[in-house]
């Protein structure tokens, strides 16, 4: 299911928003070029294509930074 005009999926599997706060970010575990954002508790799931999830900007960022 898309959400928007981005690669983004409903997934509700191993990535829960249940502790979190609205519009949270988490990092995918299985994949640095993905992050999930919580949208009404529950995990969207976003793609960066080329770039990783940065967790500490909160955004895509050059893989050569090492954040993944």
């Amino acid at each position: 299911m898309q959400t928007d005009g981005r690669s983004s999926i409903a997934f509700t599997g191993f990535v829960s928003c249940a502790d979190k706060p609205e519009s949270s970010f988490i990092v995918d575990p299985k994949d640095c070029h993905s992050y999930y954002q919580c949208n009404h508790g529950k995990p969207i799931k976003n793609s960066c294509g080329i770039l990783v999830f940065n967790p500490q900007i909160k955004a895509c960022d050059w893989p050569t930074t090492g954040s993944c």
